[in-house]
């Protein structure tokens, strides 16, 4: 009860705050590349945020009445109604829309770096479970050493580098890459990884995250891993994997927020 009362003393509702623009390597917008047709049922724990009756991005059940997805996502804030559509694999077709009550984006999110990517959404009622719509399994706190391990993304995003956004979700498999590795590949870049991601996608390129991606659930062995955040701007390319909120680097805040 006292984690509850604190998180209502701070919790922010949805209004426009005049922020900057996120500069960094173009985030929330990833599209799955390289990926193939999923059903919701195989996925049941994926959420669309919709805004102004368009998708936003991607996001995670992570209790009944909470979705975790990316700050960049809410970068803005909105006066409009934020909403969550569960169990479908359509984009903006069937499933459940549930009204957003509030939301909780991380206090040290940047904007130009992309560090402490990472929000929580309480939805006004209580996801009904089903076969189409389950909780996803949350990681212990800390970093995980998940190197060379398979996970899965799952999306609406585009299937092209120009292409536009999928109208069914879509997941692709691609391997969790060491993150020193990951450092030093955009080390030459006006981005930085921080200790807070995980990267992820074949060093050969042609699998990965673009556009419409972001916030979307990075999954290893049915656990929660990573939130979608940002990839180079090729999308995709060689020896530039997609970069990941660590979901177990902020284990203890999403608990200080949620109870959970």
């Amino acid at each position: 009860m006292l984690k509850l009362v604190a998180f209502c003393l701070v919790f922010i509702p949805i209004v426009v705050i005049a922020i900057g623009k996120p500069n960094y390597a173009e985030s929330t917008g990833s599209r799955i590349i390289g990926g193939k047709e999923a059903s919701i049922t195989e996925y049941p724990y994926q959420a669309a945020v919709e805004i102004n009756e368009k998708f936003k991005c991607g996001g995670s059940i992570i209790a009944r009445r909470w979705i975790l997805t990316d700050a960049t996502c809410l970068w803005q804030g909105y006066a409009s109604p934020v909403k969550v559509r569960i169990g479908t694999s359509f984009l903006l077709e069937g499933g459940q829309v549930i009204n957003v009550q509030g939301f909780a984006r991380h206090s040290y999110y940047n904007s130009y770096t992309g560090d402490n990517d990472i929000a929580l959404l309480l939805l006004e009622e209580p996801i009904p479970l089903s076969e189409s719509a389950q909780i996803v399994r949350l990681p212990d706190n800390g970093n995980a050493t998940l190197d060379g391990r398979m996970g899965t993304l799952t999306a609406w995003g585009a299937t092209t580098k120009l292409g536009s956004m999928s109208s069914v979700l879509r997941a692709v498999d691609v391997p969790v890459v060491n993150l020193d590795v990951c450092k030093e590949t955009y080390n030459d870049s006006n981005w930085r990884v921080s200790d807070r991601m995980l990267c992820a996608g074949p060093w050969e390129g042609g699998k990965g995250m673009g556009d419409g991606d972001g916030g979307g659930p990075f999954v290893v062995d049915s656990v929660l891993v990573g939130i979608a955040s940002w990839s180079s701007r090729d999308r995709a390319e060689p020896e530039h994997p997609g970069v990941y909120t660590d979901v177990g680097a902020f284990r203890d805040w999403i608990t200080e927020n949620t109870g959970i």
